[in-house]
């Protein structure tokens, strides 16, 4: 009978190491090559940013003796903050806005701040901006009111930044008829003619807002006036004035606010891998940018220009900049 007992009480202990083990990564994965096997949050295929972390988990893999990289679909900004607070990614991209939003502990997060975030790397700027159709009366913020608006997927980084600006502006979701829809359904529906306009957070350009341009709809992009640009950024310090010069073909400079889209990981990455990580970043630097033009402002200085902020970067990028001679 006590063996019996002591058989079952094994086979128990052994199932709920398998269950506690499937709900989180180990904090140091290492394959049986020796390299650390990191896994990398990127966001929807159509972004930018997924072609920015496909191409560097390729360069990863061709350049590291020490480490190997694969990348998975998600949500983007918000969605890659959850992983990594809930150790399922070892890296993942995000907006400093979506970031720091989690470590203030507001919006999807409050009550429950995210905390131990570094910044690895500086990927590129992003941009808050309004699409329209082509056609459309609307020349700012204050024509939408009431207008049937998609503010992006609820748990989303465009819906978490959109939502940052709108607060930082004195507004809510409630000052237009919102809808929650992916980018992708969005920019159908406008086709269809079922929205007035789609908000975006992001990057300077996105393959379904091209879609959307090459169609009879057409393509019109708002910013935010001079007022409304000096009031969101005294009230939200995470974002900054910002000149969206190159978007989409044919339309003109646009003024509004951004700040900076990063790759992110928490102090649990090792620092020899996130020292390793800007290493590949800065030496191969050319041939990423050949694999993506994206990658052109993904430098050591970037990065370093980052510091100061809410979110401090990891200790591996603090020690490489000190290596190449950057504070």
């Amino acid at each position: 009978m006590k063996k019996i007992c002591r058989s079952l009480a094994a086979v128990v202990l052994i199932f709920s190491m398998i269950l506690l083990s499937s709900c989180t990564r180990p904090e140091q994965s290492v394959e049986e090559n020796g390299k650390y096997d990191l896994l990398f949050g990127a966001s929807s295929t159509a972004g930018m940013a997924y072609q920015w972390v496909t191409a560097f988990c390729e360069l990863i893999n061709d350049h590291s003796d020490t480490v190997q990289a694969s990348a998975i679909t998600t949500l983007g900004s918000s969605e890659n903050i959850n992983l990594l607070a809930a150790n399922e990614i070892d890296a993942g991209i995000s907006t400093n806005i979506v970031a720091s939003t989690a470590m203030l502990g507001e919006a999807d997060w409050e009550g429950r701040p995210v905390s131990g975030l570094n910044i690895v790397s500086y990927m590129y700027a992003d941009y808050c901006y309004i699409c329209v159709p082509k056609n459309s009366p609307a020349e700012t913020v204050e024509d939408l009111r009431g207008k049937r608006v998609n503010i992006g997927e609820k748990g989303g980084g465009v819906y978490t930044g959109m939502v940052a600006v709108l607060k930082a502006l004195g507004l809510d979701e409630t000052y237009f008829k919102p809808y929650y829809l992916s980018l992708s359904d969005a920019v159908s529906s406008m086709q269809d003619g079922a929205l007035d306009a789609v908000f975006i957070y992001g990057s300077a350009t996105n393959s379904s807002i091209m879609e959307l341009q090459a169609s009879k709809t057409g393509l019109k992009v708002i910013g935010f006036t001079p007022d409304e640009i000096s009031t969101i950024c005294e009230n939200n310090t995470a974002l900054k004035p910002v000149e969206m010069t190159a978007s989409y073909e044919g339309i003109p400079p646009v003024s509004t606010v951004g700040g900076a889209m990063c790759f992110m990981a928490t102090e649990k990455l090792p620092v020899e891998v996130s020292h390793e990580l800007c290493r590949i970043l800065d030496e191969y630097h050319d041939e990423f940018v050949t694999n993506t033009r994206w990658a052109e402002t993904s430098t050591p200085a970037n990065t370093a220009g980052l510091t100061g902020g809410l979110i401090p970067l990891s200790e591996g990028t603090a020690q490489y900049l000190r290596e190449i001679g950057i504070d």
